[in-house]
């Protein structure tokens, strides 16, 4: 080895072995291992989002450099990937591979490629911290299987899914709701009846639609509830909902339901009755408790 390779290898493990790369990559593990699976929500995906792309960028940044065209290649490729342009690749990988890959498909997960400038100067910084080749024999393995494991689908829950969920699409059924209340204020009865709210995009650059995900705290198919409770038949795992706001009022439409099952599959028309009596009959019950007591002067 040369000492301008030698050197060049120096510089290039601080893209990969720094303080924030670390804690980065610690982030990763435990939120795809323990987080999403406990407490699934936006949250834990957007930080997926973040801590992956720069676990990513930097693993690159190190056979490659950190220049200004990787971290353009990087944020196609981001974009590309929460699209619906990547699900051929996704179907076909999933055909030939015994693990099962998947994403979200929502194109506001864009905003994590804010990180990809700031941590390319950051790390361009830390390219002088001393003695730090000895970790790449740990990082690199590390950086690799956190990379792979943040798409793969957990086996466990992917059969729960296949064996007690079922899909119905509401989008050509035009069931709507009208709800005297704003979007604002609509989202925050739900939160406040235990519903994580989470925001996608489906649809293409030129088309989507912007669809709302009910989840609720006791979600059937999630590792807490499954161990504790097992299969609770025909509970909800989530609702898709599609909301248009016209000042104080906000129609809302259905979209997706999907519900759990222990024997026998509830029919669509079940399936459209239970959510209607716990999450519109909560919600319906919640407005009750909030309306003033007629009283007289």
């Amino acid at each position: 080895m040369t000492v301008l390779s030698a050197l060049k290898r120096r510089t290039s493990s601080g893209f990969v072995v720094n303080p924030v790369y670390l804690f980065c990559l610690s982030v990763l593990l435990v939120n795809d291992f323990y987080l999403k699976t406990a407490w699934g929500n936006a949250f834990t995906g957007k930080l997926s989002d973040v801590t992956g792309l720069v676990v990513f960028s930097g693993f690159l940044a190190f056979f490659f450099g950190f220049g200004r065209t990787l971290i353009l290649i990087i944020a196609a490729a981001f974009l590309i990937w929460k699209s619906e342009l990547s699900e051929p690749f996704i179907q076909w990988f999933n055909q030939l591979s015994p693990l099962t890959i998947d994403r979200v498909v929502d194109f506001s997960d864009g905003f994590a490629l804010f990180v990809l400038p700031l941590y390319r100067h950051y790390s361009l910084r830390y390219s002088t911290w001393n003695q730090k080749q000895r970790w790449l024999p740990v990082v690199l393995p590390l950086a690799v299987f956190s990379i792979a494991a943040t798409s793969v689908v957990d086996p466990m829950h992917q059969t729960l899914r296949e064996q007690h969920t079922l899909s119905y699409s509401y989008s050509d059924e035009s069931v709507y709701y009208s709800v005297g209340l704003s979007e604002e204020d609509l989202l925050a009865r739900f939160d406040t009846l235990g519903y994580d709210v989470s925001a996608s995009h489906q649809g293409n650059l030129l088309y989507y639609k912007k669809i709302h995900t009910l989840i609720p705290a006791e979600r059937c198919t999630s590792h807490y509830v499954f161990e504790k409770e097992g299969v609770m038949n025909r509970y909800l795992d989530t609702a898709d909902i599609i909301i248009r706001a016209f000042g104080s009022e906000t129609e809302v439409q259905l979209y997706r339901l999907t519900v759990c099952y222990d024997q026998a599959p509830p029919s669509q028309d079940d399936a459209l009755s239970s959510f209607e009596r716990k999450v519109w009959g909560d919600l319906q019950s919640m407005a009750e408790d909030h309306e003033p007591a007629n009283g007289s002067d």
